[in-house]
């Protein structure tokens, strides 16, 4: 199966999505969840954006798509069309099924299928 998929498949990679955070996490400052700026690139998209205040954990920006590493990452999506998103951590050690904000899924995901794939990885 693998060795089919890996045949089958283009990778592709974006190493870094939060170079100012990630920096601050290499100073010192652990599971942090924003940007130098204050946002949590998590909560910056379209779906389910909400207003929250600035000093919140989980402040998602001004509006949808503010902050240019969330543009960013849209404009690859909509240029690779990808069949998968695989979005790492650095503070956490877990593997999320849409959506990991919420206990409720989007409509039309195979969810059989994506609990396969989880039970498979032991996630």
């Amino acid at each position: 199966f693998w060795q089919i998929l890996c045949h089958r498949s283009l990778l592709q990679l974006i190493p870094i999505e939060n170079l100012d955070g990630r920096e601050l996490f290499e100073a010192g400052e652990v599971c942090r969840r924003r940007t130098g700026s204050g946002v949590d690139l998590n909560r910056n998209w379209g779906h389910a954006w909400a207003p929250a205040s600035k000093h919140s954990e989980s402040y998602g920006g001004a509006k949808p798509f503010s902050e240019p590493q969330s543009q960013y990452i849209r404009e690859r999506a909509e240029e690779w069309n990808p069949a998968a998103f695989i979005n790492t951590h650095s503070g956490e050690w877990a593997v999320y099924i849409p959506w990991d904000s919420r206990q409720s899924v989007g409509s039309g995901l195979p969810m059989t299928q994506l609990q396969s794939l989880m039970d498979s990885v032991g996630a």
